[in-house]
């Protein structure tokens, strides 16, 4: 089993993510009405602590799943827009808060956001969140940038906060299976992406790819907190950066 999740990245183009992602997280319940109690991460709690204006205020939540995030913004007094890949997840989320503090939750993935921004997320919001880990779910540097570029469009002046899943050191399993793509001469960011039942397909990054994202998007990044698995960061405009 182990052998054939090592396997996988390197048998799909970054365009199955749209497809095979959302119904994979509308799956799980953890996402779902479960997670309404968990309230927010310690990392989300130090951002709004160090970074957001007080409520109220608007704020965007992408990949907003079943509104774990939404749902506690919204008790601190915030107005909260939502963006969710997942219809069922979309639903939940719907569900968590009252309309009139989430007035709005587009069925949309960050892809399709970066390449066309629907006119009632048009903003401007006094900051993003990027919903827990999603920024993983964009195979690609370069896309990911594009997705901050777009962010900044509708969140002219704010913060940013992006989550991600860590790349650590590699398993003896994971080099064996690279082995063969490596010899021929297989995308070279292809062996950052990675598939867990749990997780879905999703890519890695270390701190200097986040920080290659942040130039690359015209944005200053101040790590919050990292450990074996995850990382957050916030992401501040560049002084001097024209809107996207």
């Amino acid at each position: 089993m182990r052998a054939w999740q090592e396997l996988v990245p390197f048998l799909i183009t970054p365009r199955v993510w749209d497809i095979h992602n959302p119904a994979a997280y509308g799956d799980l319940s953890e996402f779902g009405e479960r997670s309404w109690g968990k309230g927010l991460f310690e990392w989300e709690q130090e951002f709004l602590r160090e970074y957001c204006n007080k409520p109220p205020g608007n704020i965007l939540v992408t990949a907003a799943g079943g509104g774990r995030e939404a749902l506690a913004l919204a008790n601190l007094g915030y107005t909260i827009y939502a963006l969710e890949p997942s219809p069922v997840l979309a639903s939940i989320c719907r569900r968590a808060v009252p309309p009139e503090r989430l007035p709005e939750v587009v069925e949309m993935s960050h892809r399709e956001f970066t390449h066309s921004r629907p006119q009632s997320l048009a903003g401007p919001f006094e900051a993003v969140i990027v919903g827990w880990g999603s920024l993983s779910h964009l195979a690609t540097l370069d896309e990911a940038a594009a997705l901050i570029r777009a962010l900044r469009g509708v969140c002219p002046f704010g913060p940013i906060l992006i989550s991600y899943i860590r790349k650590i050191a590699d398993t003896r399993m994971r080099r064996l299976c690279q082995a063969p793509f490596r010899i021929l001469g297989a995308n070279r960011e292809r062996f950052d992406w990675a598939y867990r039942l749990r997780f879905a397909l999703f890519r890695k990054f270390d701190e200097d790819q986040i920080a290659m994202l942040a130039e690359r998007a015209g944005e200053e990044v101040r790590i919050l907190l990292c450990d074996n698995f995850q990382g957050a960061a916030v992401l501040v405009r560049r002084h001097g950066q024209s809107n996207a």
